[in-house]
């Protein structure tokens, strides 16, 4: 018979427990985007509601307590001792457990670090709630597993399900689903075990490592590093999706949304950074971006000198089309700097030397093409520090030209939002009073703050619980979950 009291009763203490963590690790405005008005003392009772009215993930951060959140409608309006039983000792061990759990670390600012699997999940659901229902028994295909430990429900149609031996290594199998807590092996149509962590695993082409095609796979849930060829950490392992180099281990990046090394010339890229010579060209005869070599002399160029090996694409008057031109040496006749080796087309129609401190009067008597501008009366080999003339932001190491001199980015309380004002820098915000043109620079909002537009926050600022609220943190700070 069913019990919604009883049910609730035994497993609170688990919730409780995430509720403390909740409390311990999130901003007020986590907690109020994520529980909107919920208090450490009725967050529980809110968990519970929301498994009941809507979909219970993102109120809470640990995949555990989520799961339990998510079978708990089956649990609580079907429970029947003779199927399911709530193992109070487990849930107690769970509870303290969710109770010494630190709060989330920072996320990296470079690469991250596979992490080894640590012991069996205290809170895993069948230990938690433990199914009694005998080989061959009907059952319930979802939620908690009604039946006995090494038995599982197979559903044979919509809910109903029948209850039978767990999967064993040498079954036969087309997909993993087949297989439960094994893998299945693609080459014999078999459930395999799968290799432990840190132990080799291999791809079908060790040429072409695409995660799927793996010939010895892992373990549950490990994936298998497409660079090392060793089963791994799935959410720090090369091959895996990404949209910044952070979430990929150290010695590769992201490219190409995937964690991998840089492409080699012919290969597929998406912009130059994709490339281990930096060179991302449209290809017409593949119609695609490829990594491409630099260019010889006399091949077609789309007048971007980084794709000539000369680095200079200029104008052919014979073949009436940009190709790849050499450089002319120091003395030899010239219409512009960019074609002289020196990069200093002189008054005199000759290519000349020049070096940095050189005298000069424009940046022509210097050499833009190499970086050399004239300053002060000076050639200056740019970047240039903060207080230098400029004309463009790439000029200066800051890379912020204002007011025609190179000026730091704006951090808290720096103006910002005239011509004369430097943009603000990585994690702050221009904030500009209501009918105001200029303002101050602020850093970016934590996540749950409230905001009226997305630049105000680190990712967007969307409604949440009555409020529009900062959807994400800023770069590397610990989100408490959600």
């Amino acid at each position: 018979m069913a019990n919604p009291e009883q049910v609730r009763a035994a497993l609170k203490p688990v919730l409780d427990a995430e509720c403390s963590w909740l409390f311990k690790c999130c901003t007020t405005g986590e907690l109020a985007q994520q529980l909107g008005p919920a208090t450490s003392s009725d967050c529980a009772d809110h968990l519970f509601q929301s498994s009941t009215v809507s979909y219970p993930y993102g109120l809470v951060s640990n995949a555990s307590t989520q799961n339990l959140l998510a079978v708990l409608n089956y649990v609580q309006y079907g429970f029947d001792q003779a199927a399911v039983k709530i193992d109070m000792a487990a849930i107690m061990a769970c509870a303290a457990k969710l109770a010494t759990d630190d709060c989330n670390p920072a996320p990296p600012a470079d690469h991250c670090t596979p992490v080894a699997p640590g012991p069996d999940d205290p809170c895993a659901i069948d230990k938690l709630l433990v199914g009694s229902l005998q080989k061959g028994a009907d059952c319930t295909a979802y939620g908690a597993n009604q039946c006995a430990p090494g038995l599982f429900c197979k559903a044979v149609a919509n809910e109903v399900g029948v209850c039978i031996d767990q999967p064993a290594v040498g079954d036969l199998c087309l997909r993993d689903e087949d297989c439960g807590s094994y893998v299945c092996d693609w080459s014999t149509g078999k459930c395999a075990a799968g290799a432990p962590y840190g132990e080799a695993c291999a791809f079908t082409d060790p040429d072409h490592p695409v995660p799927g095609s793996e010939s010895i796979r892992c373990q549950p849930p490990l994936a298998c590093d497409t660079v090392k060829l060793k089963c791994t950490d799935p959410n720090c392992a090369s091959g895996i999706n990404c949209s910044s180099d952070s979430q990929c281990p150290a010695g590769v990046s992201c490219v190409m949304n995937h964690c991998g090394p840089l492409r080699e010339v012919g290969e597929t890229c998406y912009q130059p950074d994709d490339c281990a010579d930096g060179t991302c060209v449209y290809d017409s005869v593949s119609m695609r971006q490829l990594c491409t070599a630099p260019k010889a002399l006399g091949a077609s160029c789309n007048g971007s000198p980084g794709e000539c090996a000369s680095g200079y694409c200029g104008f052919d008057q014979t073949a009436m089309a940009e190709v790849c031109l050499a450089t002319l040496k120091n003395g030899e006749m010239c219409q512009q700097g960019a074609n002289c080796t020196s990069g200093k087309c002189g008054t005199d129609g000759k290519c000349a030397a020049v070096a940095a401190g050189d005298d000069c009067a424009t940046d022509s008597d210097c050499a833009p093409s190499h970086d050399l501008f004239c300053v002060e009366l000076a050639c200056t080999k740019a970047p240039f520090p903060d207080g230098t003339a400029c004309v463009a932001d790439t000029q200066c190491k800051s890379q912020a030209c204002a007011a025609q001199k190179c000026a730091a980015k704006g951090v808290a309380k720096d103006a910002c939002g005239t011509p004369a004002d430097p943009p603000c820098d990585t994690g702050f915000y221009c904030d500009v009073p209501a009918g105001k043109e200029a303002g101050k620079c602020a850093a970016k909002k934590a996540q749950g703050e409230l905001c009226s537009k997305d630049v105000e926050c680190a990712s967007n600022c969307q409604a949440s619980h009555g409020a529009l609220r900062c959807a994400g943190e800023p770069a590397g700070v610990a989100m408490c979950g959600g």
